[in-house]
């Protein structure tokens, strides 16, 4: 059996190489066959694993399609990169619902639905709906927070000592 980059490699992402790695010792020791070997645990382990990479895989691929960026062939290329017809699916939901657990890779792979989100939204390349209920809020109280939070920051700059003068000062 593999583990680490003998199992499988998601580019070069050290973290998610990492995660892949606790995650088979995890599995491993979950599924470890006794000496009949039995061939439920293997095939269990086996699926486990491959359902983990293939959710790394899609994570993924959504950094590529859901990028804004259109200015070289290497980024309208990635647009035209085929997506799992699961992913492309969920995808679509996502321009009516935001990502949750719902329409998020069903399977075990270490990204809460948070991260597709984040992903999604900081990319700009894949249209995002919030939920309607919204729509319903009254914003006047989250707005004078916000308002507040951000007279608090231009204070704390206008009065703070720069990064050099805070260091300098610790000598």
């Amino acid at each position: 059996m593999g583990i680490g980059l003998s199992a499988g490699f998601v580019e070069a992402w050290p973290s998610t190489g990492i995660f892949l790695i606790q995650h088979a010792i995890e599995q491993l020791v979950r599924y470890f066959p006794g000496t009949d070997r039995d061939p439920v645990l293997r095939d269990t382990y086996n699926l486990s694993a491959a359902r983990t990479i293939e959710g790394v895989r899609e994570f993924l691929i959504l950094h590529y399609r859901g990028a804004a960026r259109v200015d070289n062939d290497y980024w309208r290329d990635a647009k035209k990169r085929a997506v799992p017809e699961d992913m492309a699916v969920r995808m679509e939901q996502w321009q009516s619902k935001l990502p949750d657990n719902d329409t998020t890779y069903p399977y075990y792979h270490a990204f809460e639905p948070y991260s597709y989100v984040c992903m999604a939204l900081g990319l700009g390349g894949i249209p995002l709906r919030h939920p309607p209920a919204l729509d319903l809020l009254d914003t006047r109280a989250a707005r004078a927070e916000l308002a507040r939070v951000r007279e608090q920051a231009r204070k704390l700059v206008d009065t703070l000592p720069s990064q050099v003068e805070y260091l300098s000062g610790l000598r």
